[in-house]
């Protein structure tokens, strides 16, 4: 019979990046939890579309926040999860001394990856955009980042194209277990 207390795991955090309902980074997160500010609120948006339910937990991102991680060009292939994704990756590598990388391709990472958890990915893409464009017969003008934002990979894809990941990344999902 093996002890228990021989068998030591260990896990490195090396940095942290937050987008949550209650606060974007790390500093206004700790302060909500300190202060038990909620971010769960009254959302316009369900209650237009007549949701019995019409609070959410949806994070409150300026478009000025948004515009300093990202470029209009790669904004237009990206939707609400790669953005929160990408920003929360983007402060986590900061957090942990790393400089964002260019877009050479001296600056791809070979030895480094990602696991990025999703319970859903591009539900806004789909309703928004795919579910009208096919219902009207406009298949022709899904257009070719349509793909990339559905996918369930996206968030894993966009992290490690932001951090120029050239180990394996890929996403895990599996509903309300996919964060542990």
């Amino acid at each position: 019979m093996s002890d228990p207390q021989s068998k030591t795991h260990r896990v490195v955090i090396t940095g942290l990046g937050v987008v949550a309902p209650n606060g974007h980074g790390l500093q206004a997160f700790e302060q909500a939890l300190i202060h038990g500010t909620s971010g769960i609120r009254f959302q316009e948006r369900l209650k237009e579309l007549k949701f019995g339910c019409q609070v959410g937990g949806i994070p409150q991102l300026s478009d000025e926040l948004i515009h300093s991680y990202f470029t209009n060009d790669l904004l237009l292939a990206m939707n609400s999860s790669m953005i929160y994704a990408g920003i929360a990756a983007l402060d986590c590598w900061r957090d942990a001394g790393f400089s964002r990388p260019g877009d050479s391709e001296d600056d791809i990472d070979w030895d480094t990856g990602a696991i990025v958890g999703t319970g859903i990915g591009g539900a806004d893409t789909l309703g928004d955009f795919v579910v009208p464009q096919v219902n009207a017969g406009n298949v022709r003008r899904l257009g070719s980042t349509t793909v990339e934002q559905t996918m369930s990979s996206s968030v894993s894809a966009r992290v490690g194209g932001l951090l120029a990941l050239g180990g394996q990344v890929y996403s895990n999902s599996s509903a309300c277990t996919t964060g542990t």
